[in-house]
């Protein structure tokens, strides 16, 4: 809260959307950041790289990039290389509650469509963009809140989540008023391609077209 981690809560970027972890018993957002380009294809984990991440973790980036190949390499294959780091993750990190995350912020980053900084994520997600229930959802969304109250709630703000944990959400009063009372927003999704037209306010078909066209641009990059 006292900005040692940095997150936004506001504005709107390429390439950078707001994860949630657990540490503890307390949800954390954590800044994840993606960077598209030519070069060895495939989805680049900077802490995979520094060997800082888990089994479950390193799954998940499989699904994260059969997505791409899903939606964009059906026809051709994909020429692009995707760069992934979670920032300011010192201490390790596994689980695959952060593959929706990661799928949003590639998008994000082949179509140069921002990502509302408003807005945190969780959830698991198949090779198909299907979201899927994740563990810590109280937690994760309080944690978020937490940040949004110190800075003001500005009541556009809120948390992207799979519908299939809206049914066992036990949240704080405190929570759970705001969100009553409009200030705070639960937004549940069943898939991906849900998922980042909240997050952006743009149709999904839109940003798909535009990341093809920068698909191929990288393709005939030399």
């Amino acid at each position: 809260q006292n900005n040692v981690f940095r997150v936004e809560t506001s504005g709107a970027e390429v390439g950078q959307i707001n994860g949630l972890a657990v540490m503890g018993s307390f949800g954390v957002p954590m800044r994840i950041t993606f960077v598209a380009g030519p070069g060895a294809p495939g989805l680049v984990s900077v802490d995979h790289q520094a060997g800082t991440t888990g089994s479950s973790f390193n799954k998940a980036l499989g699904n994260e990039w059969s997505f791409l190949v899903n939606e964009f390499g059906q026809n051709k294959a994909m020429r692009v290389q995707i760069r992934v780091s979670h920032e300011q993750n010192y201490g390790g990190i596994d689980g695959d509650s952060a593959t929706s995350t990661a799928i949003y912020g590639m998008l994000s980053a082949l179509s140069g469509v921002p990502i509302k900084q408003n807005f945190a994520v969780t959830g698991s997600a198949d090779q198909f963009g299907n979201v899927q229930a994740i563990g810590g959802a109280n937690e994760k969304i309080e944690g978020f809140f937490q940040i949004c109250k110190h800075r003001g709630l500005t009541g556009d703000q809120g948390v992207v989540l799979p519908r299939a944990n809206v049914a066992d959400l036990q949240l704080s009063p405190e929570v759970a008023q705001a969100i009553k009372d409009g200030k705070f927003h639960i937004y549940a999704v069943d898939n991906v391609r849900q998922g980042i037209e909240i997050l952006t306010g743009v149709s999904y078909q839109t940003i798909k077209s535009k990341a093809e066209a920068r698909l191929a641009e990288i393709a005939e990059a030399k």
